[in-house]
């Protein structure tokens, strides 16, 4: 295949989902049991085919506190409530 010529791809522009056993895209929703079904599926769309990795943009949704530094860890345990075992010889309660 020619590199130069950019011929036309199908593709998914939305991800995979995998949920309850089924497989589908995100764009498409066609829900598939079987993997390989799953791949075999014709893109829902049509672009230029690119030769070269991409840069990911960064993700839009994710909260501004969670890119930056962490700079303390608190750590949060339950309280220790021991209570006294009986003896071993103790009579058990019926």
């Amino acid at each position: 295949m020619d590199r130069e010529s950019n011929p036309v791809c199908q593709f998914h522009p939305g991800g995979p989902v995998f949920h309850e056993g089924y497989k589908f895209w995100g764009c498409c929703k066609k829900r598939v049991i079987n993997f390989d079904d799953f791949l075999n599926q014709k893109g829902c769309a049509e672009g230029e085919h690119c030769w070269t990795l991409r840069e990911k943009p960064a993700p839009e949704n994710v909260k501004e506190d969670l890119l930056t530094e962490v700079k303390e860890v608190h750590e949060i345990r339950p309280p220790l409530n021991y209570t006294e075992r009986p003896d071993v010889n103790s009579q058990l309660v019926s």
